[in-house]
């Protein structure tokens, strides 16, 4: 029997929340928090270690989500942008052990399913100079998949440069999965209240 690749996925939750005007994290979703939703889908994934990474309103958040198996960083410098955030996840992480791929998602993109996550999974063939992203209608993003090769670059990643950056710099080797169903970030009032309908 094959072995499972060692796959860690790496959840961002450290924005501020600001077109929102509420904390986005702890808002209801399918009898939870999205942020709360957002790990279960995880855990449900065959993802080997997950982390969280934290930012404004840590204290707000922690004190309503107690997430078990799932190690939680706080970027104390979230206010530099996702970058920031992507790159002290992947930091933390590669402190402790050094998975053959890491998986970028998203706290506010709920309809994004263990499903999704595993079917990214099985396009990854141990290679570490693979790297699999989300198409969208003229873009890619996240969720993706970083082999190893991409480390340092993620490392590198500052202010408001999200994986995007990365995905675009290496498009050549680029394996991509139709997101167009799942990609609702969301940002506003009306944008939650449009994927929960989305959702029903």
């Amino acid at each position: 029997m094959a072995k499972s690749p060692d796959i860690h996925f790496l959840l961002l939750a450290a924005g501020e929340s600001k077109r929102m005007g509420r904390i986005k994290q702890l808002l209801p979703w399918n009898n939870t928090t999205m942020l709360e939703h957002a790990i279960n889908e995880a855990l449900q994934s065959n993802v080997k270690n997950i982390s969280l990474v934290l930012g404004a309103n840590s204290e707000a958040i922690l004190s309503k989500i107690k997430p078990s198996k799932v190690d939680v960083f706080i970027n104390k410098k979230w206010q530099n942008g996702i970058g920031s955030s992507i790159a002290y996840g992947i930091g933390e992480i590669l402190k402790v052990s050094n998975p053959e791929a890491i998986l970028i998602g998203l706290a506010d993109q709920p309809l994004v399913n263990s499903a999704y996550y595993n079917q990214m999974l099985t396009k990854f063939r141990s290679d570490e100079k693979i790297m699999i992203a989300s198409q969208y209608e003229k873009s890619y993003g996240v969720p993706a998949l970083f082999g190893s090769y991409y480390y340092d670059s993620l490392l590198r990643l500052k202010g408001d440069e999200g994986a995007k950056k990365l995905i675009l710099q290496f498009i050549d080797r680029l394996i991509l999965m139709d997101g167009s169903e799942i990609h609702k970030d969301i940002d506003t009032i009306e944008m939650y209240k449009e994927a929960l309908n989305s959702n029903n």
